[in-house]
């Protein structure tokens, strides 16, 4: 389960220096900013984005479409604040709130939310729940991160664990989903009379000079685990992480790489 108190701390800690290592989470925006111009066939009049963080997507939203009304919710207060100085637009409304209990009235043209259905405890359930509030002929879009997501820590720490024979519980990221987990969340609970979907996937690999700062970029962002399960965080096993990084994934140029496994789902209600 994820801890929540811990995701708002640390999200409303880091809203300053969030957009300076955002780096794929942007990416990932664009995908799906560009995916709306492409498949919309009218204007929207109405949008909801979920996790709407620093604002940065939301601005875009305001912008391309400034004769919608746009409902903009993040957990973190610290996220929102800073949203709300950096998007003046008269057509947005912030709202600081959990989406899994948020309970709100409106349907949508255009459901959008980017790298934050990763944060949730209740998936499946808050999955059907969004798709009702979408209109007839409406868009639901969102990216979250997918099961290859920093594939080279989790396996550096696999190989330090079994060479210090270390027996506690070890977890330095959390889980992802697949898109084939995903695919069968809504194939589970959406009328498919009525709606029809589909997924993408790709991965981006980050390079960075050394795990410490790999670590680091991902701490600066407010995304470090947040997993409820106490884990052991001993100093030796760290070390050995780094070291087995280092000898297993060090590139050419004597950097170290970070995958993020992004995946994109479009909903689509019909008419």
């Amino acid at each position: 389960m994820i801890n929540k108190t811990l995701v708002k701390k640390r999200f409303s800690d880091k809203a300053a220096t969030y957009n300076d290592h955002a780096i794929v989470q942007r990416k990932m925006a664009n995908h799906l900013l560009d995916y709306c111009e492409n498949q919309l066939e009218k204007q929207p009049l109405s949008i909801l984005e979920i996790g709407s963080g620093t604002g940065t997507m939301t601005k875009k939203l305001a912008n391309v479409y400034p004769d919608a009304s746009i409902d903009a919710v993040d957990l973190a207060p610290g996220m929102v604040e800073t949203a709300k100085r950096y998007v003046t637009n008269d057509n947005v409304s912030f709202h600081c709130a959990d989406f899994e209990e948020f309970t709100f009235e409106n349907t949508y043209d255009l459901v959008i939310s980017n790298a934050a259905f990763q944060w949730f405890n209740y998936l499946p359930e808050t999955l059907v729940k969004t798709c009702r509030h979408v209109n007839e002929g409406g868009l639901f879009l969102f990216s979250t991160f997918g099961s290859s997501t920093f594939c080279e820590l989790n396996q550096a720490v696999k190989w330090a664990v079994e060479r210090l024979s270390y027996n506690k519980r070890v977890k330095v990221s959390q889980d992802f989903y697949s898109l084939q987990d995903l695919f069968a969340m809504l194939e589970a609970g959406i009328d498919k009379e009525h709606f029809s979907f589909h997924g993408t996937e790709e991965r981006h690999v980050e390079l960075f000079p050394d795990v410490k700062a790999f670590l680091k970029s991902v701490k600066e962002i407010g995304a470090s685990n947040s997993n409820s399960h106490h884990y052991s965080q001993s100093i030796s096993l760290f070390k050995e992480m780094i070291e087995t990084y280092n000898d297993n994934f060090l590139t050419e140029d004597q950097r170290i790489p970070a995958t993020y496994h992004s995946l994109y789902l479009y909903v689509t209600r019909e008419l």
